[in-house]
């Protein structure tokens, strides 16, 4: 498929998900694939240059599909961190890992999402593990054979790239890869405990891990605890 173009629409059960595909090289956006954006998404973009531009319009024009497949009219915003505002009444996150765009959409009645996106490069960065895991986490890693230890620490990264976009609507700050704590339950879903380093709003969290294709995909909720 052609640069820009859907490249997969897909019901999670924490919301709509659509893929755009996006260029590997550092191309300039065409002013038709501009033109499909609201104008103040269009106006954003111009200010970005290079992959910056890319990637925000990728996860915009995922957003515009998958909102028009959910009947939402409305503007996907850019707050204070970068993250995307919403639509009142929606959640809405996005994640980039070239050439792909992924935007996951849902109402935000019932709680705020998060996605992440990694891999597809076959690289193993294990230097990242001390930073990513808490000590009993990494504990588990390292019990693992070689083979598997990577794999391991890049689902953990992409979770908790998910949780820190579901829970940022409550808390609003920084939150650090060792303030959550994830369990795997098997089938890609992991239990998620919060370990604050702050105070915070109690929250309910869930996540899961799931192939795309070449891509590890991430999705996290999280509500408020009743």
């Amino acid at each position: 498929m052609a640069n820009f173009e859907v490249a997969f629409e897909r019901r999670l059960p924490v919301g709509l998900l659509v893929g755009v595909h996006i260029p590997s090289e550092r191309d300039e956006v065409p002013a038709d694939v501009l033109a499909q954006l609201a104008p103040e998404e269009r106006a954003a973009a111009l200010e970005l240059e290079g992959f910056r531009r890319t990637d925000f319009v990728g996860g915009r024009l995922a957003f515009r599909r998958a909102a028009g497949s959910l009947g939402l009219d409305g503007v996907l915003g850019v707050g204070a961190r970068g993250e995307p505002v919403a639509p009142p009444g929606w959640t809405v996150s996005v994640s980039h890992k070239r050439p792909l765009a992924v935007a996951l959409v849902a109402a935000a009645a019932d709680g705020s999402i998060g996605v992440d996106v990694e891999g597809g490069d076959g690289r193993a960065r294990m230097s990242i593990a001390e930073r990513v895991l808490r000590p009993e986490e990494l504990d588990v890693v390292q019990r693992l054979t070689e083979p598997e230890q990577w794999p391991a620490v890049q689902r953990t990264f992409a979770l908790k790239e998910a949780i820190y976009k579901a829970v940022h609507p409550y808390v609003r700050r920084y939150v650090g890869f060792h303030e959550a704590r994830v369990q795997p339950l098997g089938d890609g879903r992991f239990e998620v405990e919060m370990c604050w380093a702050e105070a915070s709003p109690a929250l309910l969290v869930e996540g899961a891990i799931e192939p795309l294709g070449e891509f590890l995909l991430a999705w996290a909720r999280a509500r408020p605890a009743r």
